[in-house]
This record gives C-alpha cells, structure tokens and sequence, in this order.
C-alpha cells in the first residue's frame, strides 16, 4: 500500500501575501498521492476560494499550532488530520 506524501508548509511567521504566496507554489504539487498541510497563525479565508476553483478538498482545523488546513486531491486519500 502506497502512503501519500505530505508537503508542510508552515507560514505562521510569513506576512501577507506571502502566506498565499507559499501554498500556492505548494497547491501545484497535490496530486492523488500528495496533499498539504499548511500552518498560518490566522483563517486563511482567501485560500478557501483558490481551493474551490481548483477542486481541491480540505478541512480546517483550530489548534495550540494555529489554523491547520489539510488540502489533498478528491480522488486521493484524505489526510489524517490532527487536532
């Protein structure tokens, strides 16, 4: 059984708009056997709309870390997300 492989991208100490600007260049790279988990210190509500068009999946979660949003593939497997 093949695992997916998880890109971190951990923007908590970025500004705007670098945080958008660093899942972006990530958002090329998912695939059914590659997702996301991105890490930002806020609700990154510009990055729901680019997820959207693109048909990507995710789910948001509020954590000690900060806003953790797991993005991955409709036609791969959805990551298993930590609270």
């Amino acid at each position: 059984m093949n695992s997916a492989k998880t890109i971190m991208v951990d923007a908590r100490e970025l500004e705007a708009p670098h945080p958008l600007l660093k899942v972006s260049k990530a958002l090329m790279s998912v695939d059914e056997k590659t997702n996301i988990k991105f890490i930002h210190r806020m609700h990154p509500c510009r990055l729901f709309d680019i997820l959207n068009q693109k048909g990507l999946s995710y789910e948001e979660i509020q954590n000690s870390e900060g806003v953790i949003v797991y993005i991955w593939h409709p036609k791969g497997k959805k990551p298993e997300c930590e609270a």
